[in-house]
């Protein structure tokens, strides 16, 4: 199958989508990615993750970028975008270096929106991890930092005020 063939697949499972690592799997370097991008036949739209020219911006591409960035593939699907449960997400947030980043963030997210709990979250751990592996290390240390009385905001504005008033 030629490389614009399966291009074309991947745009329409994908919502215009694709990621540089697919984009090598169909054929493409990393210097026709970048020519592409030059012409504008791509555009990036997250690190990694290119939109097809002339597809149109849409809530459900935005959602499924976050997740092809992320390398986040869950179970099912949902209008065509993988999805997990919160559990899921922080564990693969906790196995990416680069996605740890967020992780914090997105845990205390979920917590402040009871998505999820610090003594849910420990439960899973137990139940679905080994112990030692980074991500149970990583996601442990910050459930029991958090567990401990640490003061969850319901967003970053708010963390940087907080640090603010306590100066």
């Amino acid at each position: 199958m030629s490389p614009e063939r399966a291009i074309a697949q991947l745009a329409r499972r994908q919502h215009a989508l694709a990621t540089y690592r697919q984009l090598n799997q169909v054929g493409l370097n990393e210097k026709q990615i970048r020519l592409r991008q030059q012409s504008g036949q791509f555009s990036l739209v997250r690190p990694s993750v290119v939109r097809i020219a002339a597809a149109p911006e849409t809530r459900h591409a935005a959602l499924l970028a976050v997740c092809l960035s992320a390398d986040l593939w869950g179970v099912t699907r949902r209008a065509g975008v993988p999805t997990s449960d919160s559990v899921r997400l922080l564990f693969d947030l906790a196995a990416d270096r680069e996605a740890s980043s967020n992780l914090e963030a997105t845990f205390d997210h979920l917590n402040v929106h009871h998505l999820i709990s610090g003594n849910a979250m420990l439960r899973a751990l137990d139940l679905r991890c080994r112990p030692g592996t980074r991500r149970v290390t990583v996601l442990r240390d910050l459930v029991n930092d958090r567990l401990i009385g640490a003061d969850i905001s319901d967003s970053q504005l708010e963390s940087t005020f907080a640090d603010f008033v306590r100066q």
